[in-house]
This record gives C-alpha cells, structure tokens and sequence, in this order.
C-alpha cells in the first residue's frame, strides 16, 4: 500500500500519525524489523504478513485466551 493513500497518513507533515515505517521491499522489510521491531512496520504493508508467518508468530486477538505452558 501506498502511504499517501492511507487514512493514518498526514499530508502536511508527510509521515505516518502512527509513527510506522512502509518498506517497499521485502529485504528493507527484513532489515527495518531487525533493527526497529516488528511493531515498527505498517500494518497494511504488503510484505508485513510474510514476515510474520516466516517468524512463526501466530496469530491470535487480544482477547482470546493464552495457551497454557
């Protein structure tokens, strides 16, 4: 996605109001969640999911209970 078409983005300041990052690339995606976190990246980046699955996070709502360990 691109930013400029984003509800979260501000076209006078030219940058996200949610602080997220948008790497064009899934190399630059790699290397901005290894140096700035996973939380760091847009949510509607179209490589974010990727990643994820690669890290095998899974996915699960707030709200819904924790796995015993």
């Amino acid at each position: 996605m691109n930013c400029r078409d984003c509800p979260r983005y501000d076209p006078e300041a030219r940058t996200c109001r949610d602080g997220k990052i948008n790497p064009p690339t899934w190399e630059s995606v790699v290397e901005a969640s290894q140096v700035f976190g996973l939380r760091a990246i847009c949510i509607l980046n179209d490589h974010r999911e990727r990643l994820v699955m690669a890290r095998g996070i899974p996915a699960r709502s707030p709200s819904a209970p924790r796995p015993n360990r």
